[in-house]
């Protein structure tokens, strides 16, 4: 997982997420966005044929700034067989719809109010004739830039 200020996909980076020139994601961000301009943490996942749960895996960042949106991407290494089509950056790299472009905003030191969203895991879909949609996302992206906390419970 990578962090950065800017955007990966309107910045230098976005010219080739999809491959990253075949470089490490390390060394591809660092010659598009410079040694500061990104914050980045890996871990190998390994394939789960056991249902294990070991391809589930939560990154903690410190030192991030206050109040300040992230962009992130999830990149797989330039080594990983994940077939035909396979793009290196999973999360975070088409460039034809910016409002696919993923990020988050830390939290502020101290709110006078707080705007907030709750959902249950239960339900976060609808269903229609007996097939999932969408359901409560599209309202959800909506209000995602004028949320302080979302709470997904069950």
């Amino acid at each position: 997982v990578s962090l950065s200020k800017q955007s990966f996909r309107a910045g230098p980076a976005g010219s080739d997420l999809a491959n990253m020139e075949n470089e490490s994601t390390e060394v591809y961000l660092t010659s598009k966005l410079g040694p500061d301009g990104f914050v980045m943490q890996s871990v190998a996942l390994d394939e789960d044929e056991k249902n294990t749960g070991r391809l589930t895996h939560c990154f903690e960042f410190t030192g991030l700034d206050e109040d300040t949106k992230y962009h992130y991407i999830l990149a797989a290494e330039v080594d990983t067989d994940a077939g035909e089509g396979w793009k290196r950056a999973v999360i975070g790299c088409d460039n034809t719809d910016t409002s696919k472009e993923h990020s988050f905003r830390t939290a502020k030191s101290s709110y006078s109010s707080i705007n907030f969203a709750a959902y249950s895991c239960h339900d976060p879909y609808s269903w229609k004739a007996g097939e999932a949609y969408e359901g409560i996302w599209p309202e959800m992206a909506k209000l995602r830039d004028t949320l302080d906390l979302t709470i997904g419970g069950g």
